[in-house]
């Protein structure tokens, strides 16, 4: 009986250390007819319904509540992106409004001429440098095309 307990707790461990605290809420989503009738007593009908489709193997449990914890991990990840855009957006309005209360208009002007310039500039040298690397790299690779790895981490 104890090597099937310590078998049951060490699967449990790799479900946890795969999909962490999103299993929780998925279980709670996944079991929420169940004791929602509990406070809601027109749900019972349903529930009961819903409780023989969780324990029936037409949908394996043990494969939907990962599958729901793969889906809200996916969508608080989402949640941060959008909260980390949100910020960046905000910061952006704040710069403007800072630089209409320092700068005349004529001044911004001259400011974002400089700037198309220098961005025009940068994405030159950029586009260079790349292009050297990419010609660089297929000249070492059909010069020395049999070296090994030390050979060139020595060059």
């Amino acid at each position: 009986m104890k090597k099937y307990f310590k078998i049951g707790i060490g699967k449990l461990k790799v479900v946890w250390n795969k999909f962490g605290i999103f299993l929780i809420p998925a279980i709670i989503v996944w079991l929420s007819p169940t004791w929602l009738s509990i406070f809601i007593p027109a749900l019972k009908p349903f529930a009961l319904t819903w409780l023989a489709l969780v324990v029936s193997p037409a949908v394996p449990s043990y494969l939907a509540v990962p599958l729901l914890a793969v889906i809200l991990k996916l969508l608080w990840i989402g949640l941060l992106i959008l909260i980390r855009f949100l910020k960046d957006q905000l910061m952006k309005l704040g710069f403007g409004a800072e630089m209409f209360t320092l700068y005349t208009v004529e001044e911004i002007e001259i400011i974002l001429v400089k700037g198309r310039k220098m961005k025009v500039k940068k994405d030159t040298k950029t586009a260079k440098f790349k292009k050297e690397l990419k010609d660089e790299r297929k000249k070492l690779i059909q010069d020395n095309w049999e070296t090994t790895i030390e050979e060139v981490e020595k060059e």
